[in-house]
């Protein structure tokens, strides 16, 4: 539902992702993988917003155990956003 009212909005709207990884309760958390990012990328394309802003944790959690997405990881995932043909922009 999320998804269609955001296509709705017919390319004026920017969406913000975060990347993260660690554990969370006793789980892995890890959202760069490809069994996340592929699945996650169908649905921007398919909402086509005019930008995707990526980014991963600035300061400290609340939680312990969580940890930023690599350089490495954010630029593989821009990568994928730029051939898509998607405007998106990265924070390290």
């Amino acid at each position: 539902k999320t998804t269609e009212l955001l296509k709705a909005f017919q390319g004026r709207c920017i969406i913000q992702t975060m990347f993260l990884k660690g554990i969370f309760e006793g789980k892995d958390v890890d959202n760069t993988a490809d069994r996340y990012v592929l699945p996650w990328l169908e649905t921007i394309k398919a909402i086509a917003p005019r930008q995707v802003m990526i980014y991963t944790i600035d300061r400290e959690t609340p939680r312990k155990g969580l940890y930023k997405a690599s350089h490495e990881e954010l630029d593989r995932i821009l990568s994928l956003l730029t051939q898509a043909g998607i405007y998106a922009t990265a924070s390290y």
